[in-house]
């Protein structure tokens, strides 16, 4: 009788290490379809930008795509961009995709500010770290607003031009100052 006991417990912790195991293998299951999906996620939005940035000649061009483009991201994709906030959100290392995609979107970004400003558009006088600041508020201020009115209800007609002329007034080469006499 004590041997049975005694086999049954043995078979009941089997089973117990078994079952953690199996709830193990389907964390690392999820883990490894969310880094999938983060890493697609953040592949075609970085070629969705690489071809609005590459149709950019002016900064008009570029403040008109950026403002397409947020109307296309709250209109068709705003959870994708819950996804990627949440990974810049994280505390500690990001995933490889991350970083990937990061140096990827700087490279893209910086391709276009180097056009722009060998076009004459861009303020020399600006860093490209302060250029890329501009265009990541630009972006991050439009996405909260968009996010903030479909949640509210409410409409901002003057949006659009409001991040447009926000964006000019960033990066816009500087006017010539008059010589002070």
């Amino acid at each position: 009788m004590i041997v049975c006991f005694v086999l049954l417990a043995v078979i009941m912790m089997m089973l117990a290490a078994w079952g953690q195991k199996m709830i193990e293998g389907v964390e690392i299951q999820r883990s490894i379809n969310t880094y999938q999906a983060n890493t697609i996620a953040f592949e075609r939005e970085n070629e969705r930008i690489a071809l609005r940035f590459g149709r950019c000649r002016t900064l008009v061009d570029l403040e008109n795509e950026l403002v397409d483009y947020l109307q296309e991201v709250a209109a068709q994709r705003m959870s994708t961009y819950k996804i990627l906030a949440a990974s810049f959100g994280q505390q500690g290392p990001l995933p490889d995709c991350t970083d990937d995609c990061r140096r990827q979107l700087n490279a893209i970004t910086d391709e276009l500010l180097d056009r722009l400003r060998a076009a004459g558009e861009i303020d020399p006088a600006l860093t490209t770290a302060a250029c890329h600041t501009a265009l990541f508020c630009t972006v991050t201020g439009g996405l909260v607003a968009l996010c903030c009115s479909a949640v509210s209800g409410d409409t901002l007609p003057d949006l659009p031009q409001n991040l447009r002329d926000n964006l000019h007034r960033s990066l816009r080469a500087g006017k010539p100052k008059a010589a002070l006499v």
